[in-house]
Parts: structure tokens; sequence; C-alpha cells
């Protein structure tokens, strides 16, 4: 009998056709009341590539900015261009995280089939730039919304700073997949 593994052997393909959220309906990925905190207003139904077992992540009231439990699967990546001897940060989760005003960046909520959500930032660029999403292992984890941010006005510093405060804008989305930047 022929196992998920051995139909699409590359790591890449299994996470991408393996780890996605299948219902029954959306997330409903939001802001919360706080507008500090993040939520799913519905449970979802999902699936992780290393374990094929569907998951159910109930409806989730309060989902912390603040906090977070790293991943081995995805840590943190910072790259160091050659040409400036600046180092840029490519992945992190958001916990703790301080963006400069002028800046529009991604962040990637993940879940495991244990139900830990993780909150991934992609690199933050200038404003006039396209911002990238995090590359993600998804190997252990499964994508299930997203938030465009912009910030123009203040340093945003999660867990204390509001989606809705002054030039901040936060575009929520659910998806089922990391969209290709």
């Amino acid at each position: 009998m022929s196992t998920l593994n051995d139909a699409f052997w590359h790591r890449g393909q299994r996470s991408f056709v393996g780890s996605r959220v299948l219902g029954p309906g959306k997330a409903a990925f939001a802001k919360h009341g706080s507008h500090i905190l993040m939520l799913t207003a519905t449970a979802i139904d999902y699936t992780v590539s290393s374990g094929g077992a569907i998951e159910t992540l109930a409806a989730t009231g309060s989902i912390a900015t603040a906090t977070g439990t790293a991943s081995t699967d995805n840590p943190n990546i910072s790259v160091t261009d050659d040409s400036t001897s600046s180092t840029r940060i490519m992945r992190q989760l958001i916990a703790g995280q301080t963006v400069a005003a002028g800046l529009t960046w991604y962040v990637i909520a993940t879940v495991n089939a244990a139900d830990v959500i993780r909150l991934y930032m992609g690199e933050a660029v200038a404003t006039t730039d396209t911002p990238k999403r995090p590359e993600l292992n998804l190997e252990n984890e499964c994508p299930f919304g997203q938030v465009l941010m912009i910030n123009a006005t203040n340093p945003f510093i999660y867990g204390t700073t509001a989606h809705n405060a002054t030039g901040v804008t936060a575009t929520f989305s659910d998806i089922v997949f990391v969209p290709a930047d």
C-alpha cells in the first residue's frame, strides 16, 4: 500500500499536500477584541503531513502574541548581507518582537498535532517594498492564517501595540497553505 511519503518523496511536496486545513469551514482568523491578541472564531479540521491523522483545533478565543514556544522545525533565520554587513531576519517567532515604523511584514499562524499555535514573522521591509512570507518546514505544523502588517507611524511591539493603533493596518486572512511570494 502506498503512503503519502511514497507518493510525495520531496519534503516540500509532502508539506504542501499533507499539512492542510480541511474544514469544516474557515478558521475565521482575526484580531481579538483587545486588538492585541488574535483568535480563531470557529473550529477547524487539519492534517499535519508527519502524522497523517485528521486533527481538530477548537475555536481559540485568544492567541497570545507576546509569548510563544520555539519550534525545532522552524528556528529563527537571519542572513548577513555581504554588501552592507547588516543582518536581516528572515523568519522568527513574533513573541517579544518590536518592529520599527515604516515597515511592512507578514505573520503566518500555524498549529501542530498537539494544538500548539505558533506565529511566525517574515522579513520586515520598507512599506514601499513587497514583504516576504517566512519559509516554513510544515511537516509537523499546519498553516491556517496570515496577517499582512503595515506599520507607518510608531514602533510596533507584539503584546503591547494594538492592531488598530494609529498608523497600523492589519489584514487577516484564512489560508490552507502558505501563498507564494
